[in-house]
């Protein structure tokens, strides 16, 4: 198993039921990360969604854009919803 990198409280002022994808983009850096799962939860106030889990194999470097290695994207089939 590789590195576990956490980025939390991250702020937005998007609708979280309104989220149909997040884009994952380098850009900057030379440094490659492979993802092999990738997960996501929302929170507001007292409330949280599920856990989000994706599976990929996915390099992701701002030096392979031409490659098409610079962003991924995850797509929620069903709204986020809060409980």
């Amino acid at each position: 198993m590789g590195a576990v990198d956490r980025f939390e409280n991250l702020e937005y002022s998007y609708p979280i039921d309104k989220i149909e994808r997040i884009v994952l983009k380098a850009e900057a850096g030379a440094d490659a990360w492979y993802l092999t799962e990738i997960s996501f939860q929302f929170f507001q106030g007292n409330r949280s969604s599920e856990v989000y889990t994706f599976k990929t194999k996915t390099r992701l470097s701002a030096e392979e854009a031409d490659k098409g290695g610079k962003d991924k994207t995850f797509r929620f089939r069903d709204r986020i919803i809060l409980k």
